[in-house]
């Protein structure tokens, strides 16, 4: 079966993907249940990892690692933050990156996320996986220490950061230029992501002149 292009919204900074994406969420029916992670530092010395509380190890934060406090909701739509072996049965298609659909959550009697993947039409189950964190000092730019993140390997989709949109081609996409690009280079990866300028919505602050 043949699939129109999906649409979507890129933003600027990671903070307004995560806004955005919860704004989608928040508007789709059902009822969504949330995932808290299990966090921990990997190479802290003996009674080290107490100088740090488990608050402060939730609120760490990246786009290529799923957060802390993950939402799930049936057919909201995702992408994958796992690249799976390539030895495994239909995991060519499961990269870091890849989009899909949630069809059932876990219960008691599967620990595993069942997935749609939204270009193959095959289901495939995702259990948890262990992330890397680097904190790192942003004054010394070094990274302080490690922590491990124990989460399901999923982030929103609906929004996504300019930045990860290289190399997509979509049938709509509009752009939210509310916090400016960082140069031209990446409002030119923006706009090209689409092959029609009449399929690109650009939103802009009343007083904006970029």
């Amino acid at each position: 079966m043949k699939r129109s292009r999906p649409c979507a919204v890129w933003a600027t900074k990671n903070a307004e993907v995560d806004e955005l994406n919860k704004t989608n969420q928040d508007l789709r029916p059902g009822e969504p249940v949330v995932f808290n992670s299990h966090d921990y530092i990997s190479d802290a010395a003996e009674g080290e990892s107490s100088h740090f509380s488990d608050a402060f190890l939730d609120k760490l934060n990246s786009q290529v690692v799923p957060p802390h406090l993950l939402v799930l909701k049936p057919l909201d739509y995702y992408f994958l933050v796992r690249n799976y072996s390539l030895d495994a049965i239909g995991s060519r298609q499961q990269m870091n990156g890849t989009k899909v659909q949630i069809m059932k959550l876990p219960d008691r009697r599967q620990r595993g996320v069942f997935i749609w993947h939204l270009e193959t039409n095959d289901v495939h189950i995702i259990p948890r996986n262990c992330f890397e964190i680097n904190h790192r000092n942003h004054r010394r730019n070094i990274a302080q220490f490690k922590v491990i993140r124990r989460q399901y390997p999923f982030r929103l989709c609906y929004t996504m950061s300019i930045n990860k949109s290289m190399g997509q081609t979509l049938a709509k996409v509009s752009v939210d230029l509310r916090v400016p690009v960082f140069s031209h280079g990446q409002l030119y990866v923006a706009l090209g992501r689409v092959t029609k300028a009449s399929d690109i919505m650009v939103i802009t602050n009343e007083d904006s002149h970029h």
